[in-house]
């Protein structure tokens, strides 16, 4: 059995929400029922042609911040893309490092998330917080 302290779970959302030439991401990484990290992210268009390369993108940049001793990490998210398991787990195998990552797609996505991705909409800036 895994300890509780081994896991991470990720809660995140992208979105286009017409403010601009990008797309607009929140996340949230949690430990022992409290967050320790968030990012409030701006994608341009120009970099990120779709939701799919942004998502590989935003993966990549957490997998990057979570310890390499983390046993397990758990993806939630309401994004279609949540129901293509084996095409997220494609997308992320480079980035796994040896650590176990699951995906699982949830009926809705915490408010909490969608107001760090509004912001990221709003003022089309990134940015990333350890607490």
């Amino acid at each position: 059995m895994i300890e509780k302290n081994k896991i991470t779970c990720v809660f995140l959302s992208i979105n286009n929400r017409e403010y601009g030439d990008g797309w607009s991401a929140g996340c949230e990484l949690w430990k022992e029922d409290s967050i320790y990290y968030f990012f409030s992210l701006w994608l341009p268009k120009s970099e990120f042609k779709n939701k799919t390369k942004a998502l590989q993108y935003l993966i990549s940049i957490v997998l990057d911040e979570i310890p390499d001793d983390e046993e397990l990490v758990l993806f939630y998210s309401a994004m279609k893309q949540f129901f293509q398991v084996k095409r997220l787990h494609k997308m992320s195998d480079e980035f796994k490092r040896g650590r176990n990552v699951r995906f699982f797609k949830s009926v809705s996505t915490r408010s909490t998330v969608e107001e760090l991705e509004l912001d990221a909409a709003i003022r089309k800036e990134s940015i990333k917080e350890r607490l």
